[in-house]
């Protein structure tokens, strides 16, 4: 903790401490891989949210055309077995799917 306060290091141990890390700080191929290693990881994170969002947005697509296929079908517009078909699952799953989108 003194050595957050003054800056100086007054044990063996945060000398110890202290030299590595002016040794780490003065090491350019270091410095070096770890710029990279945090460009890459920065990157990768991107890519992960940009992968997410692209997954939401078609949950989101799906959750509208069953919504869309089941306001036909309530309406009479379509058969349940039509709508089930144009959704690409059986009967039952397109309601239990239906049920849990549309508050019924």
């Amino acid at each position: 903790m003194r050595y957050i306060i003054d800056g100086e290091a007054q044990d063996p141990y945060t000398q110890a401490l202290e030299k590595k890390v002016t040794l780490v700080n003065n090491n350019e191929e270091w410095k070096v891989g770890y710029m990279t290693w945090a460009i890459k990881l920065a990157d990768e994170r991107r890519e992960a949210r940009e992968e997410g969002r692209e997954e939401g947005r078609e949950e989101g697509r799906k959750e509208g055309n069953i919504s869309t296929l089941y306001g036909l079908y309530s309406d009479g517009d379509i058969t349940l077995e039509k709508a089930a078909v144009k959704a690409g699952m059986s009967e039952q799953a397109f309601l239990e799917v239906a049920k849990k989108i549309v508050e019924i």
